[in-house]
């Protein structure tokens, strides 16, 4: 278009346009982009599949905006209003953890639902009892689950991670696990989410680990093979998901939901575990190599734990009441 025939409602579709040029747009249909140097050097790289960015558009416009205030200057077109690009408020996706406070409950709510006492039970013919221990298989359930939220809670594993750990993952236990406990140590070689790596856990860990070997060898009559699953049910075999069971304690222990109303699941123990390492003065890039992430999403998902971590300088003077 001719600079003197554009107005500010054609700006307003160029942005529409370009967020979604490479997504959506003509960009769409591009595999390559290809660049000629003066020199004949030719270089390409693959076409962005992303929306852009609001740093890249605001980048742009200003180019644009400039453009027009020089057109303006040698008397090509009339000064216009050239609109900024829309700011749209920052959706809060971080997943929810727990505070100390919250996990302290929540543990302490596991504890106590492996020997509460069970509800009312009714039976067809009209009879009604309360019994006065619980069940085996469900008392054994929910020891499984206290050393799981134990074992993620003080690890940072993600829930795949630990669907896949075996014994040979722990390194060191059969060495260990009869020594007495100040000399116990472990490491958890891990694998999920197309990532692997070995972790150094919280010592908080064995005691829940020593749980699950003597559970197995009592309910399947032997130790527990290299390559059996850590979390095993009562005949040895891989227990895929404790989100039901997690979720029930969540119920229980009246922790369903955070300050925002988001629902919590399993994963929320490793937001829980990183949270608890960054407040306690661990180094970002060290958790970050410990729980196989990224610094920037170390820094995009817990900066707000910052502000914990540096209470006493913004309390400069003051002391506690």
């Amino acid at each position: 278009m001719p600079i003197d025939k554009i107005t500010p409602p054609d700006i307003e579709r160029y942005l529409e346009w370009r967020k979604t040029y490479w997504t959506s747009g003509p960009g769409s249909q591009i595999e390559k982009i290809r660049v000629e140097r003066e020199d004949g050097r030719i270089f390409s790289r693959p076409a962005p599949r992303k929306a852009a960015s609001l740093s890249t558009i605001k980048g742009e416009m200003a180019i644009i905006r400039s453009l027009f205030h020089q057109a303006v200057r040698w008397g090509y077109c009339q000064q216009i209003v050239i609109p900024n690009p829309v700011v749209r408020k920052r959706t809060d996706n971080r997943r929810p953890g727990f505070t100390p406070e919250e996990y302290e409950k929540l543990f302490n709510t596991a504890l106590a639902r492996i020997s509460e006492l069970q509800p009312q039970i009714k039976a067809k013919d009209g009879r009604e009892w309360t019994m006065k221990v619980t069940p085996k298989n469900i008392k054994a359930d929910r020891i499984r689950l206290y050393c799981y939220i134990e074992i993620m809670a003080h690890s940072g594993m993600r829930p795949t991670e630990a669907k896949n750990l075996t014994w040979a993952n722990i390194i060191g236990f059969r060495k260990c696990k009869d020594k007495p406990i100040g000399q116990q140590d472990v490491r958890l070689q891990v694998r999920g989410k197309g990532k692997h790596g070995t972790s150094v856990p919280l010592l908080d860990v064995i005691p829940a680990l020593l749980m699950l070997w003597n559970m197995f060898e009592t309910e399947v009559g032997r130790e527990p093979e290299d390559d059996e699953p850590v979390f095993a049910d009562a005949k040895g075999k891989q227990i895929l998901s404790f989100k039901r069971s997690f979720n029930e304690l969540l119920k229980a222990a009246d922790l369903e939901y955070d300050y925002r109303g988001v629902h919590r699941t399993p994963y929320s123990l490793r937001h829980y575990y990183i949270s608890k390492m960054l407040i306690n003065g661990a180094s970002v890039y060290d958790v970050a190599l410990n729980t196989r992430t990224s610094l920037q999403m170390i820094e995009q998902h817990y900066a707000h734990v910052a502000t914990e971590h540096i209470k006493d300088r913004l309390r400069p003077g003051q002391t506690e009441w």
